[in-house]
């Protein structure tokens, strides 16, 4: 009954997630992995079976089940002991440890009696499970489950994945933000022609997004494709199991203008009378969208709201590539109509797939700040600019904020530009370069 044989690897790649998740392969908690359809779940999935078995783990003792299918899904659904059952008739031994994947858990019925059961009665049985929706998991989950699991977030490709994708090794160490003053210029120097193809990697990645099939993929209509069949079957499958959205049309309307508006301030109020949907409406459709990590809403960093936009978000699209998609256009980057918000989501998803808690800064006078990235007692400014921004200019949004609040560092984001100013606690770099920051 298994959906396919544990030990076909294919061509997989790796996953930087890979690390964090598999510390906890030795521990009794659920492992949920959380993520948008086609990020790469299921092949982070299997490279945990992998390092299973190259640590010894025998075959019958990993386990698969594609809960999309109808049939694993009916033997699921069933009651605990049914599916106790199942499992050990499919050669799950309580007597020994086993790794049990469950990919997609949302689409069962109510998965948490038999996951809480199973973790609390059968220590031997290790439960790995997968979700495309958050919202599904809160709506499904209940209270019982709390302290049983650890969840993980898997999001597209970041620059340096990408680059492992493709099958180009810069061998740069990750930088961490006090690190970058002293050792950024040395890190990120590299020849001319190095750089004009990280340069280019960098444009593609930015136009066509870090969804794994799309990397992988190198014909253009091929990339459109899966691009454009990307929607259809996030609101066929992921949509339509909740069950939350009654007129189709409508909620990809709402999409497809979000899609335009990401980087922007979100007014809810205007899109109501843009899209012609109610402002209630609106809000389900953006609860759905976050929780199946299709948008990112990022609030604004404030300490003073007498000066400071204190409650309204800007939203970012998951993927480049699927706004393109969404958009009906894949020009190359110094053409696209735009590159600016392009450039600054990518900088943002680079951002967030290494954990920061990113905020923005706008005050009521229009100065602004891109990105805020604070951490205990500490804060980051991150511009991003889409052309080459060099020394000594310095953006008005970023000369007011670094004169507010003293952040420990401030980063310049741009085309070409590599150069730090520790005195001024100042670095700017080359776009690519926010694939190597780290925490």
């Amino acid at each position: 009954m298994q959906w396919t044989p544990v030990n076909d690897f294919g061509n997989l790649r790796t996953r930087r997630l890979l690390g964090d998740v598999i510390k906890w392969l030795d521990t009794q908690h659920i492992i949920l992995i959380k993520g948008a359809r086609q990020v790469g779940k299921t092949s982070l999935m299997r490279l945990i079976a992998k390092k299973l078995m190259d640590e010894g783990v025998p075959v019958r003792r990993i386990h698969f089940y594609d809960l999309e299918d109808e049939l694993l899904r009916i033997s699921f659904d069933s009651s605990y002991r049914e599916v106790v059952r199942f499992l050990r008739d499919d050669g799950v031994d309580g007597s020994e440890r086993h790794f049990v994947f469950l990919d997609e858990i949302q689409y069962l019925k109510d998965p948490s009696p038999v996951l809480k059961l199973i973790h609390d009665h059968h220590p031997n049985i290790k439960l790995i499970v997968s979700s495309s929706s958050s919202l599904a998991i809160e709506r499904k989950w209940t209270q019982s489950l709390a302290g049983r699991f650890v969840d993980f977030v898997l999001y597209p490709l970041d620059f340096q994945e990408y680059l492992e994708f493709k099958g180009v090794s810069l061998k740069r160490p990750s930088l961490s933000f006090d690190e970058l003053l002293n050792e950024a210029v040395h890190t990120f120097e590299v020849s001319p022609t190095h750089f004009e193809l990280l340069r280019n990697l960098w444009h593609e990645y930015v136009i066509w997004g870090g969804l794994p099939a799309v990397a992988l993929q190198s014909d253009p209509y091929m990339r459109k494709r899966l691009l454009h069949s990307y929607t259809s079957a996030y609101v066929l499958k992921d949509v339509a199991a909740l069950g939350l959205v009654q007129k189709r049309v409508r909620f990809l309307k709402v999409l497809n203008l979000l899609a335009a508006r990401s980087s922007n301030l979100l007014n809810l109020n205007e899109l109501s009378k843009i899209s012609g949907v109610p402002r209630s409406t609106l809000g389900n459709y953006l609860t759905i969208l976050e929780t199946s990590f299709i948008i990112e809403l990022i609030k604004p960093f404030k300490r003073n709201p007498s000066t400071e936009i204190v409650k309204m978000p800007k939203v970012y699209l998951f993927d480049n590539g699927v706004k393109n998609g969404l958009l009906g256009t894949f020009s190359p980057l110094d053409g696209h109509p735009l590159s600016g918000q392009l450039v600054e989501n990518a900088v943002l998803l680079n951002l967030r797939a290494k954990g920061w808690t990113v905020k923005y800064w706008r005050a009521k006078s229009g100065a602004e700040v891109d990105f805020v990235l604070q951490l205990e007692d500490r804060l980051v400014a991150v511009e991003v600019k889409q052309g080459t921004f060099c020394p000594p200019s310095i953006p008005r949004g970023l000369r007011s904020f670094m004169r507010a609040y003293r952040p420990d560092i401030s980063i310049i984001f741009n085309d070409r530009c590599l150069q730090c100013i520790p005195e001024s606690r100042l670095c700017y770099l080359p776009h690519w370069a926010v694939g190597w920051i780290g925490k």
